[in-house]
């Protein structure tokens, strides 16, 4: 089980380094409504382990349907894999850094910030330097 000083950290640094590289990548290449979607997806289901891995599935098929490029989809995947490997044996946790990552993501996406950008302080300086 995950301690709460290791889920702040991972909170800060993880969730919103996720979530600048995915809302940046997907920008411009994806549809705002497969973004809303997913998030939608998420919020509808009571169990987060259960509305995780459907997300994860509803990635999967959007990517198999061209809806999201491979290599954006791919990244998701691993970032919401990352996030259940985490927060598996907590459920109130888990929600809550799903819920981040994809409420950051899809502000993020929708700030037009387009370009590829591994943390959340490189997005800060993209926008700075503008």
């Amino acid at each position: 089980m995950t301690d709460n000083n290791s889920f702040g950290e991972f909170m800060e640094r993880e969730v919103y380094n996720f979530a600048s590289k995915a809302g940046t990548l997907a920008s411009g290449r994806v549809d705002k409504s497969t973004i809303s979607n997913m998030l939608s997806l998420f919020q509808g289901e009571a169990d987060p382990l259960d509305a995780i891995l459907l997300l994860i599935t509803y990635v999967l098929r959007q990517m198999g349907r061209n809806e999201i490029p491979r290599h954006i989809g791919s990244i998701f995947i691993s970032h919401l894999n990352e996030i259940f490997k985490k927060f598996r044996d907590n459920h109130e946790k888990l929600r809550s850094a799903t819920q981040k990552y994809l409420v950051l993501m899809k502000w993020i996406y929708e700030s037009n910030v387009r370009g590829r950008v591994n943390s959340f302080e490189e997005l800060i300086q993209v926008v700075v330097s503008r």
